[in-house]
């Protein structure tokens, strides 16, 4: 159960005694939750660096000696995915003459069920309830990540592209959000998505994408050149960044920095932030903390206990 007052809790006691008696059923607690998507078709989620995530139908049967074995369908693929920051690099892979391989969808992507608060209409419509979601990272193949509804992978459409985090977004400002007004940050400082995002939810009462701000090439080496390869500012900085996103919509809550050596004494340096994890302190099924070390050596604790990101600190 969820604690009360909570958006989980508050729509289950809203449901009508009744709400299990259709099937799918229109309760919204997570074993129903479970047991509407029972039969949901097996799925393999694979980043194949061809500038497409590919899904592909991994359903079994069992076998007149009761073993289980492929169905027809299986290995079939279902649908793709081209992320938006890898289309400039799509082009390379065709290439006649000279070709040079560039990454595109390099990561491993993560899944998990989350809890949408309120039915929305942007960037895409989602509905309130329980959904489970896709979040992709590209390592080398860019500077961002990707989130997609696979509550039901066999009836995949653009609507189920949830949103995509790109370092060419323009800043986030400050944004209100019931009592509270979440800070914002800069999506230019995210680097190249080598670590694999995380799903969690937060005493605030969202389910958050935690992002760490990644790695910068050196344009120097191999496969990189002067003409595909550039430092962007964010490359400079001392401090390191992790990316707090709304799970169902993609905004930026916050962007917690490490502390600047340029502006705080007694700081280090901080560069290339890698996959966060996060932690319960008191089994709640809510998440108080998260760590994530860097390339300098260092291991970041954020304290994210508070339900006003303000408050959140490292």
């Amino acid at each position: 159960s969820w604690p009360a007052g909570s958006p989980e809790q508050d729509a289950v006691d809203n449901d009508a005694s009744n709400c299990g008696a259709s099937t799918p059923s229109s309760c919204h607690s997570y074993e129903y939750f479970i047991k509407d998507h029972l039969d949901r078709t097996p799925t393999v989620y694979v980043g194949a660096n061809d500038g497409m995530l590919h899904a592909f139908d991994a359903s079994l049967q069992e076998d007149a000696d009761g073993n289980a074995v492929p169905t027809s369908a299986a290995g079939k693929e279902t649908f793709a995915y081209v992320p938006r920051s890898v289309y400039g690099r799509l082009g390379n892979l065709t290439r006649k003459d000279n070709f040079n391989f560039l990454p595109t969808v390099d990561g491993i992507p993560v899944t998990r069920d989350v809890f949408f608060q309120a039915d929305t209409t942007a960037p895409v419509a989602t509905t309130k309830g329980w959904h489970t979601i896709l979040v992709g990272s590209l390592r080398l193949g860019g500077r961002g990540i990707f989130a997609l509804d696979i509550t039901d992978p066999s009836n995949m459409s653009a609507s189920k592209v949830l949103w995509e985090f790109n370092a060419d977004q323009p800043d986030q400002g400050s944004w209100p959000d019931g009592a509270v007004t979440n800070p914002g940050g800069k999506p230019s400082n995210l680097g190249y998505t080598f670590g694999q995002p995380n799903i969690g939810r937060l005493p605030d009462g969202r389910w958050v994408v935690l992002v760490s701000g990644g790695y910068f090439p050196d344009c120097s080496k191999a496969p990189f050149t002067a003409s595909n390869c550039s430092y962007p500012a964010a490359a400079s900085h001392k401090y390191s960044s992790l990316f707090v996103l709304d799970a169902q919509t993609g905004k930026l809550i916050r962007e917690i920095t490490t502390p600047d050596p340029d502006s705080v004494s007694g700081a280090v340096a901080s560069h290339g932030l890698s996959t966060p994890v996060l932690g319960d302190y008191n089994d709640d099924q809510i998440d108080d903390v998260a760590f994530a070390g860097d390339l300098d050596g260092n291991l970041w604790r954020y304290d994210l206990s508070e339900a006003d990101p303000n408050s959140w600190s490292v």
